[in-house]
C-alpha cells in the first residue's frame, strides 16, 4: 500500500484526487454468465435499519434522524439512520467491511477510530466488491482515503463510504470504460425484508423509462453532485401543481434519506397535501417532521395519498404514498420530506421502487417505476 499523509480528508482528499488520478488505474474485472455484457455486475444494498442489516434493532428502527446538518458537507454524509450499506473489501488477502453507497459523495474511504472523520492519509490498495453471484470485480490500485483523526462525537456504526458521485475520485470513474460509466440501483421499501440491488455497466431499458439531463456539481462546491432541473411539482394532477419560478436546480443523493425542498416549494406542496387528503393531523412525534397523520385501524381515517409528480426536465416522475410519507411510528405516518435554506435534495424514500440509472457520458439520469423486491 502507497500512503501519502494529508490534512483534512474531507477537502484536502478531494482536491488531491485531480492530480492523483492522471495516472490511469489498473483494473480488472471478472462477471461471469451475470449477465450477457463483460463488465456488469451487481452486489447488494442492504438498508441499515432492515432486519438484513448487521446493526438492525427493532426497538429503535424508524425513530432515528433523518437530517444531515450540512447537505453539501462531506463529513459524515447521511448519518440519519437511512443508509443503505454494501461490502467492500481493501488489500490482499481482502478485509471487509460496511459502508455508506453514496451518490453524493466521491471519495471510497474508511473510518480508524470511532469519531467525526477529520485528517487521514489518501492511498491505493487492491479494492474488491464481493457480490451475490459467482462474479468478482476489483481495482488492483485502487484509491481511497484512511481517516486516522478523528474530531467530534461519531456514533454511526458504519465504517466508510463508498463514493457514487460524478467526480475523478468515485469508484464509478476509477472503474470507468469497463462498466461504460453506468451504473443503476433499485431500493427496496425498507418492510420488504430484502436487500437492494446496485448495478454496474447495464443500460436500463423498456417503455417506462423517462430521463433527464444532469449537470455535474452546483456554483461554489465539488464536482460531485448529479444536479438536475425540477421544473415543478404537481399533487394528484396536472391542475393541483405546485408552480416554481425557474427550473430549481436539485441533488439526487441516495445517501439522504428525507427530500429537501426549498422553503416556499416545501410550504406550498405541505398546504397542497392537505388540502387532497383532507383528514385532521396530529402533532409529529420527531422534529424534523411537520405534516402527520393517524393512520392506525382505530383513527376511523381512510389514509390515502395522492401521487406526488416531480416534474423534471424531460421527465415527469410519478411518486406513490411510499414514496412520500413514511411510518415513523406504528400508527403514525408524516410527509418524509422537509424544508430547507440549503442545497435541494432527492432523498432515497422518494427513490424507492425505481430502477435509476445513472449514464456519466451521456450526462443523464433514467427512472423506471419496478417492483425493486424483485429486481
Amino acid at each position: 500500500m502507497h500512503a501519502y499523509t494529508l490534512p483534512n480528508i474531507i477537502l484536502a482528499l478531494l482536491l488531491a484526487f485531480s492530480s492523483f488520478l492522471e495516472s490511469p488505474n489498473s483494473i480488472s474485472v471478472e462477471a461471469r454468465k451475470l449477465s450477457t455484457s463483460d463488465g456488469v455486475f451487481k452486489v447488494e444494498l442492504i438498508h441499515r435499519n432492515s432486519p438484513l442489516s448487521p446493526y438492525y434493532k427493532r426497538e429503535l428502527q424508524g425513530f432515528e434522524s433523518d437530517n444531515k446538518s450540512d447537505a453539501t458537507s462531506y463529513a459524515l454524509k447521511g448519518n440519519n439512520g437511512g443508509q443503505y450499506f454494501m461490502k467492500i473489501a481493501l488489500g490482499t488477502p481482502k478485509v471487509e467491511f460496511l459502508a455508506v453507497a453514496d451518490t453524493g459523495s466521491d471519495l471510497i474511504w474508511s473510518i480508524y477510530g470511532d469519531t467525526r472523520q477529520s485528517s487521514g492519509i489518501l492511498a491505493t490498495e487492491t479494492i474488491s466488491l464481493p457480490t451475490p453471484h459467482p462474479t468478482s470485480i476489483s481495482l488492483s490500485s485502487g484509491i481511497f482515503g484512511c481517516g486516522t483523526d478523528q474530531q467530534g462525537p461519531y456514533n454511526s456504526p458504519l465504517e466508510g463510504f463508498v463514493g457514487l458521485g460524478a467526480g475523478p475520485s468515485s469508484l464509478v470513474s476509477q472503474l470507468g470504460p469497463k462498466i461504460n460509466y453506468k451504473f443503476s440501483y433499485c431500493l427496496a421499501p425498507l418492510t420488504s425484508g430484502v436487500s437492494s440491488k446496485l448495478t454496474f455497466g447495464a443500460d436500463i431499458t423498456g417503455p417506462k423509462v423517462v430521463s433527464t439531463p444532469f449537470q455535474i456539481g452546483l456554483a461554489g462546491t465539488q464536482p460531485t453532485f448529479y444536479n438536475l432541473t425540477l421544473n415543478g411539482i404537481s399533487v394528484g394532477d396536472i391542475n393541483n401543481s405546485v408552480q416554481l419560478n425557474s427550473g430549481l436546480g436539485i441533488i439526487i443523493d441516495s445517501g439522504t434519506t428525507l427530500t429537501m425542498l426549498p422553503t416556499n416549494t416545501y410550504t406550498s406542496l405541505k398546504y397542497s397535501l392537505k388540502s387532497a387528503i383532507g383528514l385532521n393531523t396530529i402533532p409529529s412525534p420527531l422534529e424534523d417532521y411537520d405534516l402527520c397523520y393517524n393512520t392506525s385501524s382505530t383513527s376511523g381515517q381512510q389514509f390515502s395519498p395522492p401521487d406526488v409528480i416531480f416534474l423534471f426536465q424531460g421527465a415527469e416522475v410519478v411518486l406513490k404514498a411510499f414514496n412520500t410519507f413514511r411510518e415513523i411510528e406504528d400508527g403514525v405516518s408524516c410527509l418524509a420530506m422537509m424544508a430547507t435554506d440549503g442545497t435541494p435534495i432527492f432523498g432515497n424514500i422518494a427513490q424507492v421502487n425505481f430502477e435509476i440509472g445513472y449514464d456519466l457520458k451521456a450526462k443523464q439520469v433514467s427512472f423506471a417505476p419496478t417492483d425493486c423486491t424483485k429486481y
